[in-house]
């Protein structure tokens, strides 16, 4: 293998060839690499959801919720199931364990909906799996005309974006239309019928009956009837009745026509509006789909009818744009800062070749990233930045040692083969332990790890591409060279400064430092139990989530049950002349885009404003400043029950938000204890939007049937049911139309629906055929009643939010830990925890931990296999802690709290900051083994490194500084790795240079003596001539 490895590196071509094939396939990986924000996620989480007509919330909390909850739970593949009851209907969303896939989730979910028997009339809506969509940008068609034509130009739009190539096209504020019979109580009565037995002889009417076929001859016809007809003529037309001879119409008795709900309505500008939202589907490219649709709308622009017309609003494309940009903008400075170092540190040659290692190894990577599926996103590129001083750190050991054999004597072909099979043992392990420390990175589950898994995913490609190119590709072209020449005089002025520094004032401080070993030792324990006090107490801020606010915000107003939609409208407009004020308050320009957005039918309390900013940079006012100053200007009108708003976040956090569970077995004193937790919160300032989810001002009518009617024996759940019928109306038939489907639907008379007098008379049909009056059968008992009810594993439950606009969100976890939330639970009988962030960060901790873990056993016994000890390890790990004072510090100068993020970027410090430490035992190692004394091997090792752990820390370090000044803020999200890497690595090379002599002495000591006492023969010997 030996003779293998040597004649590969003297082949005069071998190196090109693998140069040129590198390269090769890293042009191939980039032709199949697809450009997006974030990395694909897959999240945990599948939901169903259940149609009940016209049921309460108890009635589906009981019939559905309940047993439900306890069946999914049963299955042992859920870590929690969240369930809302609400009037008509149910919705859950239940979350997989770990290890359990979503697609296993979705079969156990399936399977557990069907062990169930569901109430009558309730039927599954949707069942599925959620799934995160990237948008790529809306488009929002508006226009002074009739709901009806705008919604024909959106399904003809949506499916052109189809047919463009955009398979994700969603499409909202299209109303549901719908063909309405609508007939009086008093003309039911007249024609003798319900409205149950009129709908069945409008079906009757309209069925098709198939005819049969008839044989002539050998031949066999069908005889067909036509298709029913379902337009609103014919339904005119239609006989529903004979008296005195003569026919009764239906459009003699019932009014007809055909009207859009009042579902999903969009507005802007005063005018209605559709929009179409358009999303990266999965396998395919932001930036491409963004290019498909700037040129779908230039030939949409000149389609569109006078007077409609559109406008691009929210395009996340140009995020994608300007953060790859960024980064690679900030990756190619810190690229040539890199190359910088090298010429000023190494001579022209050895720079050449080092800085042509950084191209070389990111092709190799990027062919790795095209066969894995690997995409360019923020963070995959921000792994490209962190590996730009790693992959160099390989290359300047080896081209150190080969310019030193070489003026040594060797000839370069033979230095740089010495060189590279001396320095492998210990540069592949080197390597081996910073991927060693990246990797268990990818244990970390959760919306963190999920987001960030592209870095030691990266990281590791490059180091294994920089290996190669480190013992193949360079030694190849260093050993085809003539020999170095003599420096010049600028360069033998710097070799000779900078050898002055080293055998002067640096050599004097390490042997200060070894002689002083222990005062240095416990020096650097105070400072940093010093540094973990700053952080511990709060003098370091440490920030749960960080997350950058989207330019994109919402405002939404819950009604008072019954509140109209006209006052609804009043209301979102005097909401939105309030936002039009703040934006003419600091100049204009600030607010690109509003939208007021209702749905009458699934959400009719509710009704939100939808704010698009210009910019997410350089304007007057943040997210929360806007957001704030909205709060303080509209006046709530009477019947608005509560304000809200809602932020929209990119990053792993979900954005500094509050929220407490509170769970209970009575409902009543569940809200109660909302209600005082709610009242403590207001006393906070940096809290505001404090609201629960258990609203209680829903009113509703009980019936309670009379005595004549219990001995009657009268069936309440059969008079339920008719009372439903007429008052919500009966579904004839759904008919298919171009893109949509319009319901037929017999129903009273809106007047009489909504009239308290009207419905003491509506005819209720027995079962001896006989019609008598509601109000003869049932009382009316009024009472306040519940709009949903949220339950977590079973267990009632009501969650407290409020936005946080503070700056340290773990200071106000810690306060409501330590007072309100005891004082609560002392005064109500329930359980509290922290969901959301809280929940998160807690699980981000155990996972950490966890990988932290095993990334130090991984470099433990990399470390015991190179250096085939169990304890020389230690001289390396020890440093490893210490080492992270210089990224916490980093974090206090550069005024930025610590957050999850930076979490990463300690993790990864700890495995660039060994790199050195080993190569620099090694040598200590060979030195003391060849016949130096221990104290002098331990000086010479710190002496002979010195250059090329400066070099390396500096190339890193360069490679990362430019995102150090990066003011966009789309460089939030990185810069607190590139604050831990920079400065950690600065503060670790004097560790490394003075820390790493100290210990080697310590443990070199410690190791003769033990030694000593297990060899009679050692004792008394001069502890620096035994070999440790």
């Amino acid at each position: 293998m030996t003779g293998f490895y040597e004649s590969l590196i003297r082949h005069r071509l071998a190196a090109n060839l693998l140069m040129m094939l590198v390269i090769g396939a890293g042009i191939w990986g980039m032709q199949q690499v697809r450009s997006q924000l974030f990395p694909d996620t897959e999240l945990p989480i599948v939901r169903a959801s259940f149609d009940w007509p016209n049921a309460d919330v108890e009635a589906v909390r009981t019939g559905i919720a309940e047993p439900l909850d306890r069946a999914i739970m049963d299955t042992r593949q859920f870590d929690f199931v969240r369930s809302t009851a609400r009037e008509g209907g149910h919705s859950l969303f239940a979350r997989v364990r770990d290890g359990v896939s979503a697609e296993d989730g979705l079969a156990s979910l399936e399977a557990a909906i069907d062990s169930l028997n569901l109430p009558g009339g309730a039927t599954l809506d949707d069942l599925e799996k959620i799934e995160l969509t990237e948008p790529v940008a809306s488009v929002l068609i508006y226009g002074d005309v009739q709901r009806s034509e705008l919604a024909e130009i959106g399904y003809q739009a949506r499916q052109s974006l189809i047919n463009a190539g955009m398979a994700e096209v969603a499409l909202s504020g299209i109303p549901g239309r719908e063909r309405r019979i609508e007939i009086d109580l008093a003309a039911l009565d007249s024609l003798g019928m319900t409205l149950d037995t009129l709908a069945s002889r409008l079906r009757s009417r309209f069925t098709v009956v198939p005819a049969g076929s008839v044989t002539v001859g050998e031949n066999s016809k069908s005889l067909v009837t036509d298709a029913p007809d379902w337009t609103l003529d014919a339904l005119r037309n239609t006989i529903i009745a004979e008296r005195n001879g003569a026919v009764i119409r239906l459009s003699q008795v019932a009014t007809l026509r055909e009207d859009f709900d009042n579902a999903d309505i969009l507005r802007y500008q005063g005018m209605p509006a559709i929009q179409l939202e358009i999303s990266r589907a999965a396998g395919e490219d932001t930036l491409v789909n963004a290019q498909r649709l700037d040129e779908w709308m230039a030939d949409f622009e000149s389609e569109l009818p006078y007077g409609i017309e559109f406008r691009t609003y929210n395009e996340i494309w140009k995020v994608v744009e300007a953060q790859l940009n960024l980064v690679l903008t900030n990756g190619i400075g810190g690229m040539l800062l890199v190359i910088l170092v090298l010429f000023v540190f190494l001579r022209t040659r050895l720079a050449v070749w080092v800085a042509a290692g950084i191209p070389i190894s990111f092709m190799g990577t990027l062919a790795f990233m095209g066969w894995s599926d690997t995409t360019l996103n923020t963070i995959s590129l921000f792994g490209f930045v962190i590996a730009i001083g790693i992959i160099v750190d390989d290359a300047i050991v080896v081209a150190e040692d080969t310019a030193a054999l070489e003026s040594q004597g060797l000839s370069p072909s033979q230095a740089a083969l010495t060189a590279a099979k001396r320095m492998m043992p210990a540069v592949v392990a080197s390597s081996l332990t910073t991927i060693a420390a990246f990797l268990p990175l990818l244990l970390i589950g959760g919306t963190f790890g999920n987001l960030l898994v592209d870095i030691p995913t990266v990281v590791t490609a490059a180091i294994i591409a920089s290996l190669v190119e480190c013992f193949i590709i360079l030694p190849g072209h260093l050993g085809h060279h003539r020999r170095l020449k003599a420096p010049s005089p600028a360069r033998q002025a710097f070799e000779n400064g900078f050898n002055a520094f080293r055998d002067g004032p640096f050599q004097r401080l390490v042997r200060l430092s070894i002689a002083n070993g222990a005062v240095f030792l416990a020096a650097m324990a105070m400072l940093t139990l010093l540094t973990l006090g700053a952080v511990t107490s709060g003098r370091i801020a440490f920030e749960p989530s960080p997350s950058l606010d989207e330019p994109t915000m919402s405002v939404s107003l819950d009604m008072l049950e019954g509140t109209s939609l006209s006052q609804v409208e009043e209301a979102m407009n005097q909401l939105q002349v309030v936002a039009e004020s703040i934006d003419a308050s600091v100049g204009g320009g600030l607010i690109d885009t509003m939208v007021q957005a209702f749905d009458r039918v699934d959400e009719p309390e509710r009704a939100t404003l939808e704010l698009t900013l210009t910019s997410d940079t350089d304007r007057p006012l943040t997210n929360a400043q806007v957001l704030e100053r909205i709060q303080q200007d509209y006046v709530l009108p009477p019947f608005v029950r509560s304000y809200s708003s809602g932020r929209f976040f990119r990053g792993p956090g979900g954005g500094g938000d509050l929220s407490i569970r509170l769970e209970g077995d009575d409902i009543q004193r569940l809200k109660e204890a909302s209600l005082d937790l709610q009242a403590s919160l207001q006393g906070y300032e940096s809290l505001g939007d404090i609201t629960d989810n258990l609203p209680f001002d829903a009113q509703q009518y009980r019936l309670q049937p009379t005595r004549a009617a219990l001995a009657a024996g009268i069936d309440m759940n059969t008079v339920a049911g008719q009372v439903a019928n007429q008052l919500s109306g009966l579904t004839l038939t759904t008919v298919e139309t171009g893109y949509e489907q319009i319901p037929v639907t017999l129903n009273l008379t809106e007047r009489q629906r909504q009239s308290e007098s009207w419905l003491q008379s509506l005819p209720i049909r027995l079962d001896d055929g006989s019609t008598r009056p509601l109000g003869s059968l049932v009382h009316f008992e009024y009472e306040q009643a519940l709009n949903r009810i949220s339950s977590r594993n079973g267990e009632l439950s009501v969650t407290v939010s409020a936005r946080y606009n503070g700056d340290q969100l773990t200071d106000l976890y810690s306060e409501l830990e330590a007072d309100v939330m005891p004082t609560l639970a002392a005064r109500h009988p329930i359980e509290w925890a922290f969901e959301g962030q809280a929940e998160e960060l807690e699980a981000f901790f155990n996972d950490t931990l966890i990988a932290v873990a095993v990334s130090v056993l991984l470099i433990y016994f990399i470390l015991a296999w190179v250096f085939e000890s169990w304890l020389w390890p230690f001289a390396v790990l020890i440093t490893v802690p210490f080492g992270l004072i210089g990224a916490v510090v980093g974090h206090w100068l550069m005024n930025m709290p610590l957050s999850t993020i930076s979490v990463f970027g300690l993790i990864g410090l700890s495995g660039i900051v060994i790199n050195d430490s080993i190569i620099l035992v090694t040598v200590f190692r060979r030195l003391h083994r060849d016949g130096l004394g221990l104290y002098e091997a331990t000086v010479e090792a710190a002496l002979s490194r010195l250059r090329p752990v400066i070099l390396t820390s500096i190339t890193t370090m360069a490679g990362l500084s430019p995102l150090l000044f990066e003011t966009s803020i789309d460089a939030a999200l990185l810069k607190p790795i590139a604050v831990g890497l920079v400065f950690g690595l600065g503060f670790g090379t004097l560790l490394i240079l003075l820390m790493v002599p100290v210990l080697l002495y310590k443990i070199g000591r410690f190791k003769a003596w033990f030694a000593g006492v297990l060899d009679k023969d050692l004792r008394g010997r001069d502890p620096e001539t035994v070999d440790v």
